[in-house]
Parts: C-alpha cells; structure tokens; sequence
C-alpha cells in the first residue's frame, strides 16, 4: 500500500530462505515456525552465509560432470568480505561431490 519516487533500497541480509515466513506475514499468518521474514532483519544485522563453489580437484575421485567437490565459505556481511575472506583465508568447507546427473 505504499507509493515511493524511487526505489528504496536496504541493505538488510535477507534471503531466499525468508521468503514464505514474508508472505506469510504479509496475509496474517506467520506464527513464526517457517522461520524470519524480511521484516524481521535490519541494515547492519549481521547473518551466518555460506556460498558454494563447485569445483574439480585433481586429487579427488572422479564423477561425471567436470565438478567432483564444493568448496564452502563463511561469510557474515557482505560481497567485500566474502571476496576477502576467498582471496586471504580459503575456503571453510571441502566437499567431495556429486556429479552432473
């Protein structure tokens, strides 16, 4: 119900993950069991992210599909610290992994 000039923009950590607890808050129905919604976050909030990075390494067994593992890493922020954190510490998580299907 809510008109704007120009798109507003947050920089809350919301997620994908926060969608169906949002719309359920939107019709009345959020009890709180299907999780945050994005009203539930805030700009500088921190949250716990992993991104996932499928990747071939020479010395794992191989699959089909040209990945044969998921590299994981933790990140609280945002994109400057993830790329920080890939570029100083590695990666978090090593998972040998699934092929293509």
């Amino acid at each position: 119900g809510e008109t704007h000039d120009s798109t507003q923009i947050n920089h809350a950590p919301v997620s994908y993950q926060d969608f169906q607890a949002t719309i359920l808050e939107l019709i009345g129905l959020n009890d709180g069991s299907f999780g945050t919604s994005f009203f539930d976050w805030h700009e500088g909030d921190e949250r716990r992210r992993v991104l996932w990075q499928r990747v071939f390494i020479q010395d794992y067994p191989k699959v089909k599909g040209p990945f044969n593992a998921w590299r994981g890493y933790v990140y609280y922020r945002d994109a400057e610290e993830l790329q920080i954190h890939i570029d100083h510490n590695g990666p978090d998580y090593l998972l040998a992994g699934m092929g293509d299907p």
